[in-house]
């Protein structure tokens, strides 16, 4: 069953229990990537090869149209579900770039084609109120594009003696299918006159990707299988029109990276040879892209809580132990990049313990180029000050993944270190830090500072070499913490 008629038969089954319904059009923007190159199998043979070998950039410069249905199934529990589609097919100009070696800056053949576009978009997602202003949540997001490519113009910009090639009719027709579960958090503050902010950060550590490529004009096929990361920023405003009609504004970026295998085959004989298994190879995907539209909301009812409104901040009777969830933004001072991640935690008068996850990118010094995880288990010794004010003083224990990056492990393999690796241990570490309450949330949201310091050891190794060494790790954060 295809994406829209899933949408189709949930709007026929939901609509009548649905809070409130949105529409909204505006432009969307950006481009779908896929490398190749690296570690190259073919006829039982593995050939270190430099990456990118070939790149490939799918425009996507279209107006969208995006639904979105909102139930309140219980309590401070709302089910959601939108969709986007486009509303025009032709997106731009698909950019094919090869280099035939690894010392040329410029490519060596280089392609424009026209491009056309069939977008579908749906996102299902749970959403729980931790206070009157934030929420979180969980889902999935399932995308699917359907690009073709038309009017090939081919240069050869390293040697201008060569003459255009042009070809008309479709040379190339390309599907990208993504499936994302996700984490969310959001903030929803009044600001002045009725009018709203919307802000939300969404988190993937795990995305599903599959392509299929057809070079029309070679019978060439190729297949890839990748898993990556990607996150979302969303900002909106909202202001009520009347008792259930509101207008809206919304921009969304989004950016997902992913890596895997690529297989390549001829599903017929061709001058370049004959049908049948070609290659496997190393392949990276990107996709970045933004979107900016207005629209209108109705409210078929007032979602109403059986809870009453002021004891969405704070209950008669708190328990000891509280549960806090966080949006971390951490900033490395070394090694290691800026990531933002959730944090959970238990929280008590004295003493805190959490659990967070952050992937992020590191930096190009001692460690290579690559991507970094961490997953920081810890407590901390709560001292506080005065009402709003409080110390923390604590450690933990981070567990470290690291994944070099395609590009470096194909430079590494053709220097002669193959099957290069390079991993940072897990360790220990110490954290110091100051929260201060939000004013009006009576102690329920606050704002953080934290400091941390560990020692891990990197560890690089291939079939010929091997490197270990200490390295420092220190890094700032700054979070929101929400109490429920």
């Amino acid at each position: 069953m295809r994406l829209k008629e899933v949408l189709i038969l949930f709007l026929m089954s939901g609509s009548v229990a649905a809070s409130s319904i949105q529409l909204q059009l505006g432009p969307y923007h950006g481009e779908t990537t896929y490398q190749i190159g690296g570690r190259i199998d073919a006829n039982d043979l593995s050939i270190p090869f430099h990456f990118p070998v070939s790149e490939l950039r799918f425009p996507m410069d279209v107006i969208v149209a995006k639904v979105d249905v909102d139930m309140l199934i219980y309590e401070k529990i709302n089910f959601k579900l939108s969709a986007i589609h486009n509303l025009n097919r032709n997106s731009g100009f698909l950019e094919d770039s090869d280099w035939l070696s690894s010392n040329s800056k410029n490519p060596d053949i280089f392609s424009k084609s026209d491009a056309t576009v069939d977008l579908w978009e749906i996102n299902v997602k749970s959403q729980y109120r931790l206070t009157k202003n934030y929420w979180t949540g969980i889902g999935l997001m399932a995308s699917q594009r359907a690009f073709a490519a038309s009017n090939v113009t081919q240069i050869y910009p390293n040697d201008p003696s060569k003459p255009p090639i042009t070809k008309s009719g479709k040379v190339i027709t390309y599907s990208h299918s993504q499936l994302t579960p996700f984490w969310e958090f959001g903030i929803d503050q009044p600001l002045k006159d009725k009018l709203s902010m919307q802000i939300e950060y969404g988190y993937s550590p795990y995305v599903w990707v599959s392509d299929r490529d057809d070079h029309l004009l070679r019978s060439k096929l190729a297949t890839g299988s990748l898993i990556g990361q990607s996150y979302q920023w969303k900002f909106g405003l909202t202001y009520p029109l009347s008792e259930n009609l509101s207008g809206n504004l919304s921009y969304v970026y989004q950016n997902m990276t992913a890596t895997g295998r690529q297989s390549q085959s001829r599903y017929q004989d061709t001058s370049e040879g004959p049908k049948g298994p070609i290659a496997e190879l190393d392949q990276r995907s990107l996709s970045e892209h933004w979107a900016l539209t207005m629209g209108m909301t109705y409210q078929f009812k007032r979602a109403t809580s059986n809870t009453p409104e002021s004891d969405l901040m704070i209950q008669e009777s708190s328990p000891k132990i509280t549960p806090i969830i966080a949006l971390d933004h951490r900033v490395p001072l070394n090694h290691w990049k800026a990531a933002t991640g959730p944090l959970i935690e238990l929280h008590s008068n004295r003493g805190t313990v959490g659990l967070g996850y952050f992937s992020g990118q590191n930096q190009v010094d001692v460690v290579s180029a690559g991507r970094y995880t961490s997953l920081p288990i810890y407590g901390i010794w709560n001292t506080p000050v005065s009402k709003w004010l409080t110390l923390e003083l604590g450690g933990g224990y981070s567990i470290n993944h690291n994944d070099i990056d395609i590009k470096a492990s194909s430079r590494l393999d053709q220097l002669g270190y193959l099957n290069a690796d390079e991993q940072i241990s897990s360790s220990p570490f110490i954290l110091i830090g100051v929260q201060v309450a939000a004013p009006k949330s009576q102690q329920k949201v606050s704002y953080g500072i934290r400091y941390s310091y560990q020692e891990p050891t990197i560890t690089a190794r291939s079939q010929s070499y091997r490197y270990q060494d200490k390295i420092k790790i220190a890094q700032i954060e700054a979070m929101i913490r929400v109490q429920y």
